[in-house]
């Protein structure tokens, strides 16, 4: 008798429910389980996804995270490049029809991985930075540890990775009187330098006129040329930010925002470097650095773009194909090998529209 009033009472809301689920999961969307560490840090191993799948059909959206089917397995990546474009990895950085992939401001800070960071308050503990007086009293701060180029990625899930160090964030905190003046420098080097010798940076200064963003090299002398300035934050303590990613050129102080494109030519970031004056007490530098796109498995068919940059190689992706990357390309397989190559529209499954777990 009690099997016969669960069939009849709650057999038909079970068998309604089963045929929902399965509906839902085949049709609308599904949950699907993050099996591996190729999309640190924007998704970790054993995170819950929603994927809907009617946005399965037609073409995803450039930096969307979507997942499609290959051989009977379902993969999870981003999608950068479209069909019909010619798509090139140069230097950690994505290229589309010879132009560097600019990516949404979104996508930039998902993709901004920390570096290091440097307590300033007590020089004397800080045997890899050299402090020195000039004649009219300014302290200038020099990276002196190794080069910060060659030491890896620096974060806790990620494997460390000889890459090179040119798209970078530096945010320096400082609490800064009435009449100091605090100027954060970009270190650069472009190849030609290392024979000429010739020493180039990217400075921005703040002092109670105005803040300025300029250019210094040996040609120009100590000064720096501007490019651009405006309205200088209040006395106080003032966050001063300056960074290098997809060959912009930005800056922030305060209400102050600069944005400068700045030609990918002109090389490797080599380190940051800091100049005050009139009693500014530095607190903290951080350095973060933008994702850098690895070329190992990158599908070796040369291009237009491998005659003009050595080491590089172009794919040209056919009509309705998508090359997908995972966000952690040290340990992704993805578009970039043999074994994959750009992905058909048609085994796409859906993009992922939200993390649950």
């Amino acid at each position: 008798e009690g099997f016969k009033r669960v069939v009849l009472h709650e057999g038909p809301w079970l068998l309604a429910a089963v045929v929902v689920f399965f509906v839902v999961r085949a049709f609308l969307a599904e949950v699907f389980v993050i099996p591996s560490g190729s999309m640190i840090p924007t998704l970790l191993p054993k995170d819950r996804v929603i994927v809907v799948k009617p946005g399965g059909s037609g073409m995803p959206e450039r930096w969307r995270i979507a997942t499609f089917d290959r051989g009977g397995v379902t993969y999870v990546k981003r999608a950068v490049g479209l069909g019909g474009e010619a798509f090139a990895l140069i230097d950690g950085d994505v290229y589309v029809d010879d132009e560097i992939l600019v990516k949404p401001d979104d996508v930039r800070e998902a993709l901004r991985f920390p570096y290091r960071q440097w307590d300033l308050e007590h020089p004397e503990d800080r045997a890899d930075w050299a402090r020195t007086t000039e004649e009219d009293g300014a302290e200038t701060w020099t990276w002196a540890g190794t080069p910060l180029w060659s030491a890896g990625v620096q974060h806790p899930r990620l494997p460390a990775t000889d890459v090179r160090l040119r798209d970078l964030y530096a945010t320096l905190t400082v609490d800064r009187p009435a009449g100091a003046t605090v100027t954060l420098y970009l270190d650069y080097a472009r190849p030609d330098d290392v024979f000429t010798g010739d020493e180039r940076s990217i400075g921005l200064k703040v002092h109670d006129e105005r803040v300025s963003l300029g250019e210094q090299t040996t040609e120009g002398g100590g000064g720096l040329r501007p490019v651009e300035s405006g309205a200088a934050p209040a006395p106080g303590l003032v966050d001063v930010s300056l960074s290098y990613v997809d060959g912009i050129l930005r800056a922030h102080v305060g209400e102050t925002v600069f944005r400068a494109p700045l030609p990918v030519a002109a090389g490797q970031v080599v380190a940051p470097r800091i100049r005050v004056s009139g009693g500014a007490r530095l607190l903290r530098l951080v350095l973060d650095k933008d994702i850098h796109y690895s070329l190992a498995g990158q599908l070796a068919v040369p291009g237009h773009l491998s005659d003009e940059v050595p080491g590089s190689y172009a794919v040209s992706i056919p009509e309705g194909h998508v090359f997908f990357l995972g966000d952690n390309t040290h340990d992704s397989r993805d578009s970039r090998f043999r074994t994959m190559g750009p992905v058909d529209a048609d085994a796409l499954i859906g993009p992922v529209s939200l993390r649950i777990w």
